[in-house]
């Protein structure tokens, strides 16, 4: 298969600096922990990565789901500049999460097995006054 997964990872942004390096800004580390639900974040980010052995435009879409019901979807074209490894770097703005629970990230791209990145959105539940782990350097 020309095009393959290697992995996907969820965060609140992603930005590009102009010599190409990624910034990955509040990387998920797996589930989106919220507050309350339903719970509203001004964006969620996938930082999709890939490795093919072909080049060329590719026509995607993806999706957003939880359970049968679509939150948030759209499909446009990539460029595959060269063989190698590739990114794919997708921006949902202004996302409502309705409740906890587990949530599916699809995308589909043109002539590849369908990518399909799944995580949980869970309730903070914290003790007040209790602290939170350190950081382990």
């Amino acid at each position: 298969m020309p095009i393959s997964h290697k992995y996907t990872v969820v965060c609140d942004d992603i930005r590009r600096e102009d010599n190409g390096k990624f910034i990955i800004l509040g990387l998920y580390t797996p589930d989106v922990v919220v507050p309350t639900v339903p719970f509203g974040l001004p964006a969620l980010c996938f930082f999709t990565v890939l490795e093919s052995d072909t080049s060329g435009p590719f026509e995607f879409s993806f999706t957003l789901k939880q359970g049968d019901t679509i939150l948030a979807g759209g499909s446009g074209k990539m460029n595959l500049p060269r063989p190698g490894l590739a990114t794919v770097p997708l921006r949902l703005g202004s996302l409502l999460l309705p409740s906890a629970g587990s949530y599916t990230f699809t995308l589909s791209i043109a002539g590849a097995a369908d990518i399909t990145h799944e995580f949980s959105v869970n309730l903070a539940v914290q003790a007040l006054g209790q602290p939170q782990a350190p950081l382990v350097h």
